[in-house]
């Protein structure tokens, strides 16, 4: 430590961590420690991680109903809770370095760090799912999540096992901790870090409390027919998500490109822009799809020899509503008369019909020309 006081206005994470003075007398040899001071970076000045509650003197209350979060923060200077809102991330930065205890998770440690969250009561929060990783860790980390019931709860392993809400070991892709649950509304719940297999050093607590996308089908306009020529729009159906989903649109599984609005518009919509649309729309904390049939009056039918395939064959495809009849006939020379091949009997944005190219002698059979009749 420096002889003099020394201030800094820019704090980085090379300067998280325990921090005491010695005051020394060279003549009489003595010298006294101060209280540990520790340093992080995190959203409130006055709120640090802790080593676990349960290495904490809890002045002989122990039984449960001991005294609550707030009252213990009296008696031993216990922080209080973080609050954490709806779509606002936040973070701090801890140092485990000097930390004791594990956190009886799935592999054993020696430094852990435990930081208190507080979800918040807002109904509009409801549904919501809590995100807590440690990407940005400088080693690698094991995660968990308690329900803060009471600090005893801490000291018992059995009832340590029934409260957690989830834990990972460094599994997250980039090497790092994660963990996601949906929290109880006002719900408070103890989040442990430590260094994976001993390792102590910097580590980040990173915290987002979101609604994964939910699809509301009465939002959505996605099976419908439509008179070629007009325009349309179709809508996702996504509703309440938090932060707002990324899209992408999709027709017959391949990504539409430049596609990636809550909406996909057709200015004017042709027979040729029939079929089965998709769209996922995704954020942290979750994912979800809704396939949409679109159907366009008049329909295109659509050709492709298969030769793939044996016998060989000529597959008709399109998309078409439920008692559409696919007609075929040798001849289109007045006067014409066509042939019921097969009727479709859903609404059906993968009508397939495969007709053989060759006779069982391999000879080419005659071309045909196909067309669809109104239901």
């Amino acid at each position: 430590m420096p002889s003099s006081p020394t201030y800094s206005t820019r704090l980085t994470a090379s300067q998280v961590g325990s921090y005491m003075v010695r005051v020394s007398n060279a003549a009489t040899g003595l010298s006294v420690d101060s209280r540990q001071a520790i340093v992080e970076i995190g959203p409130v000045p006055t709120i640090v991680s802790r080593d676990k509650p349960e290495d904490i003197e809890l002045n002989g209350s122990s039984a449960a109903g001991a005294p609550g979060f707030a009252a213990l923060a009296e008696l031993s200077g216990l922080p209080p809770f973080i609050s954490v809102s709806l779509g606002i991330p936040g973070s701090q930065t801890v140092n485990n370095v000097n930390s004791t205890a594990d956190i009886d998770c799935f592999t054993i440690g020696t430094a852990s760090r435990w930081l208190g969250v507080q979800v918040t009561s807002d109904p509009a929060a409801s549904g919501c799912v809590l995100r807590v990783d440690t990407s940005g860790s400088a080693v690698m980390t094991e995660l968990a999540a308690y329900r803060f019931i009471y600090l005893s709860c801490l000291q018992d392993v059995t009832c340590m096992h029934t409260n957690i809400m989830s834990c990972d070991t460094n599994s997250a892709g980039g090497g790092y901790s994660l963990i996601q649950f949906p929290p109880a509304l006002g719900g408070r719940y103890l989040m442990f870090a430590d260094g994976l297999l001993g390792a102590q050093g910097i580590i980040n607590f990173n915290w987002q409390l979101g609604i994964p996308p939910v699809l509301d089908p009465s939002k959505s306009n996605c099976t419908l027919v439509f008179p070629a020529g007009t325009n349309v729009t179709l809508m996702s159906g996504i509703t309440n998500a938090s932060p707002a989903p990324s899209y992408q649109w999709y027709l017959y599984g391949a990504p539409l490109s430049n596609e990636t609005n809550s909406t996909l518009s057709f200015s004017p919509i042709q027979s040729h822009n029939a079929g089965c649309y998709s769209v996922v729309a995704s954020n942290l904390f979750g994912i979800v799809t809704n396939q949409c049939c679109v159907i366009v009056d008049p329909p295109e039918l659509r050709c492709r020899a298969a030769f793939d395939d044996y016998p060989a064959s000529t597959e008709i495809s399109a998309a078409l509503l439920p008692g559409s009849i696919l007609q075929a006939t040798l001849d289109l020379t007045p006067k014409i008369t066509w042939d019921n091949v097969v009727t479709n009997t859903t609404t059906n944005c993968y009508f397939l019909y495969a007709a053989p190219m060759f006779d069982t002698n391999g000879v080419a059979l005659p071309p045909r020309f196909y067309r669809t009749l109104k239901p």
